[in-house]
């Protein structure tokens, strides 16, 4: 609805294997991107890449928002804490 440009950048020719829940790992990438999506400007860019480090695989995921400030980092994860002008805090589960 933002006309919101999404980029994927796979480094390596290696698989890319996620163990665990598949819902629930699928349930986490789902509300990051729709965080990113709701924090990015009309016609902003989301940006993932996805790289191997010696042991392990790293993913990032970044969109052209304003940020937070670092009282507002502090309090991610506190309980009906949002930064959202709708919003509870308390998160949002939609099982696919």
């Amino acid at each position: 609805m933002k006309c919101v440009k999404i980029t994927i950048d796979k480094r390596g020719n290696e698989p890319f294997l996620v163990f665990g829940n598949k819902e629930k790992i699928q349930q986490v990438f789902v509300n990051i991107i729709k965080n990113a999506i709701e924090a990015s400007c009309e016609s902003g860019e989301i940006q993932i890449t996805l790289f191997q480090e010696i042991d392990y695989h790293v993913i990032t995921i970044c969109d052209q928002g304003k940020g937070l400030t670092e009282t507002e980092i502090e309090r991610l994860g506190t309980p009906f804490y949002s930064t959202k002008e709708i919003g509870t805090g308390v998160g949002s589960f939609n099982y696919i």
